[in-house]
């Protein structure tokens, strides 16, 4: 299979699709926003992006099956399986905040093989396929290769429904604070992986994620040289729900960090 030829191949619609939800972000307030849960709601954006995608890559890997956000095509397991995100970070849309993303990934035997995410308002693509790097716009990306954990600058997710780890959460996030750089939270998870890969960021970490939320970047972390775990320290970070992603020097001095939200999110 030819991952580069495949990625490359999906780009013009990661681009179609985007300017797709430029144009809505635009005129918003006409759009009909749905709560599918506590603190998650949906919108026929998300709706209509996601078909805009699938329909492409049933074009390029007819034999594939799917992993969806929105549900706009069955779910099930193959031998290849495209997860998709139309829109993650549907929250910053609804409130009229320019940080949100495509993602798109390819799995291979529960491998990911290629990724790609959008930074839909500042037009930013972040691309990847197994053995080729990570790319921004074309350009080569490498995880920042940070040696300690007081030189790190750390992107999060807060827990805003599975409230189930919030204590554990915040004595984690205190341990953080008081030996990095800095925090920030984007409100989109795949978006703020990519920023690690590009080197924007040194490191992300959180928990109650989604396979859809993150695959893809696990996708461009790996191609750029950084290393991703789940919070135990082992594999299971695609769906095990939760994540650490870093350069390999500083990875191990965060995760010992995070040892408490880490047992609770293996509970």
């Amino acid at each position: 299979m030819n991952y580069q030829q495949l990625c490359l191949d999906f780009l013009p619609t990661i681009e179609q699709t985007g300017q797709f939800i430029q144009e809505q972000f635009n005129q918003r307030e006409a759009i009909n926003f749905q709560l599918k849960s506590k603190n998650n709601v949906v919108s026929e954006v998300d709706r209509h992006a996601e078909e805009i995608l699938v329909e492409k890559a049933k074009q390029l890997l007819p034999q594939a099956t799917f992993l969806t956000e929105e549900q706009t095509v069955a779910s099930k397991p193959g031998e290849y399986q495209w997860i998709i995100d139309p829109l993650d970070g549907t929250t910053n849309f609804y409130y009229g905040i320019p940080i949100f993303a495509i993602s798109v990934a390819l799995v291979h035997h529960n491998k990911i093989v290629l990724g790609i995410v959008q930074d839909v308002m500042h037009n930013d693509t972040f691309y990847a396929w197994q053995g080729g790097g990570c790319y921004l716009n074309g350009v080569k990306t490498l995880c920042t290769p940070i040696e300690t954990t007081n030189e790190v600058f750390i992107a999060t997710g807060i827990p805003n429904y599975d409230f189930d780890y919030v204590s554990e959460y915040l004595s984690s996030l205190n341990e953080i604070i008081n030996s990095t750089r800095g925090i920030r939270r984007l409100g989109s998870a795949a978006l703020e992986l990519a920023y690690v890969a590009a080197g924007r960021f040194n490191a992300f970490f959180e928990s109650g994620l989604k396979p859809w939320d993150i695959a893809a970047s696990i996708c461009l972390i790996n191609e750029s040289g950084g290393v991703v775990t789940d919070l135990l320290g082992g594999q299971n970070y695609l769906y095990g729900k939760s994540i650490l992603a870093a350069s390999q020097q500083v990875h191990p001095q965060l995760l010992e960090h995070l040892k408490s939200l880490s047992n609770t999110s293996a509970s």
